[in-house]
């Protein structure tokens, strides 16, 4: 299975699933180094947020949307802007995008950057 298929199998745990889309591979196809934190860019190519296809609409989940989940780490200003992201806080919004912790009424707009 490739990396972008492993990242959208929903049968398998958040967890493992965003270890094998992120993790970096030697020729013999192990794993020999997991980052902790990742950029925009890199987590839109492993597609483990598997709705959002342009990256202006990831942006916008990580910079306003779910700004309090994902708490980048914001570099630059304007279009040089770089967002890094915890790996650890990708699992949380994968786990609690997936059992609908987001639809609750006490949620609307919590995540939201003020």
């Amino acid at each position: 299975m490739t990396a972008a298929e492993v990242a959208s199998d929903l049968s398998i745990p958040v967890k493992q699933r965003v270890q094998y889309a992120l993790c970096t591979r030697n020729a013999e196809g192990e794993c020999i180094e997991f980052p902790p934190t990742v950029s925009a860019r890199t987590l839109l190519e492993s597609k483990l947020i598997y709705w959002l296809k342009s990256y202006k609409a990831l942006l916008k989940y990580v910079s306003i949307d779910y700004f309090k989940i994902f708490d980048p780490n914001v570099r630059g200003s304007r279009s040089g802007t770089r967002y890094e992201i915890k790996t650890d806080n990708i699992i949380k919004f994968l786990e609690m995008f997936e059992s609908n912790e987001f639809s609750k009424p006490e949620n609307k707009g919590q995540f939201r950057k003020e």
